[in-house]
């Protein structure tokens, strides 16, 4: 993250130690990718540290398990194309088409524009009808934001939760052109505790984003009657089964699965429920969750869990 020395240099010097101290599941330099990719003791010793810088310099990007999201693999026995040839030299000389599996490059949907007295600025955010950045708010940092807020129009972020990486990815691609936020601690949310989140906006609205913790027991992420969109958040393994299931509980099925008018259905590592939303009973409420939350657990009878079976082709 990007911050500015001039604009709360005591809080910064806070900040960036807190970022320093933080205990980290995985390491942050090209290590990493050790921990990301279940294939890493496939390579030979010889390759293996060439491998993982050529991962953490985006010219090589492992590839996501189709049985489950936020599992990857390099496939080092993988015979290359001359397209993916090609393709890792044209990243060797043009940084533009890297792709760095945890890191994505994003344009920010509202930045701080810092002025020289210490705390003070603007807000500026997107404007989808002035097709530009306009002022949201002039004066006193702390007055005008509740969370943290960038000191840039364009932002690197990387995520650390393997199945994190998988849905900043899937939004980006959904939406490359697009301007994003990533909420930090965020001084409200519907589940009654700080979370942070990773936000797309397709206009001013319209937007599509998730939560970024992998283990959070609440829902991950959230549309309303437009499934398909969820498509891309699927095990590609599970996703013809998917597809199916959007045709199959329609708002008169669900109504007569469960109690509470909703199922939840397992697609290999990751849950989707589907359930009628309590105002109109002819809107359907799509969300994925990556844990299973307590209650639904408690009450299978309320919350019936099925479990999709993935297409045979894939292995893994």
């Amino acid at each position: 993250m990007d911050y500015n020395i001039k604009e709360h240099p005591y809080f910064n010097m806070y900040f960036e130690d807190f970022l320093v101290n933080y205990p980290r599941k995985y390491p942050t330099d090209y290590k990493r990718f050790a921990y990301y990719c279940k294939d890493y003791s496939n390579i030979p010793q010889l390759y293996r540290e060439p491998m993982l810088r050529l991962a953490d310099l985006g010219i090589i990007t492992p590839e996501q398990s189709a049985l489950h999201i936020g599992v990857y693999y390099f496939n080092p026995a993988k015979m290359l194309t001359r397209a993916d040839a090609v393709e890792m030299i044209s990243r060797v000389f043009d940084k533009s088409k890297r792709d760095v599996l945890d890191e994505v490059t994003v344009k920010q949907f509202d930045y701080w524009e810092v002025k020289n007295e210490i705390g003070l600025g603007k807000w500026k955010i997107y404007d989808y009808d002035l097709k530009r950045y306009r002022d949201r708010a002039d004066g006193i940092f702390d007055n005008c934001t509740d969370t943290i807020v960038l000191a840039t129009q364009v932002a690197t972020f990387r995520f650390e939760e393997p199945k994190a990486m998988s849905f900043a990815k899937a939004v980006y691609k959904m939406n490359p052109a697009g301007y994003y936020t990533v909420c930090l601690a965020w001084q409200s949310s519907s589940s009654g505790y700080d979370l942070a989140n990773f936000w797309g906006c397709v206009s001013d609205k319209l937007g599509l984003g998730f939560r970024l913790y992998d283990e959070i027991d609440a829902e991950k992420l959230k549309v309303q009657d437009n499934g398909k969109v969820l498509s891309n958040f699927i095990p590609l393994a599970y996703r013809d089964e998917f597809m199916k299931d959007l045709s199959t509980f329609t708002a008169s099925k669900l109504k007569t699965v469960s109690n509470t008018h909703e199922i939840l259905k397992q697609y290999g590592n990751i849950y989707v429920s589907f359930s009628l939303e309590p105002y109109s009973k002819n809107t359907i409420d799509y969300c994925i969750y990556t844990v299973v939350p307590p209650d639904k657990l408690a009450n299978k009878k309320d919350y019936p869990i099925l479990t999709a079976k993935p297409n045979p082709k894939y292995t893994q």
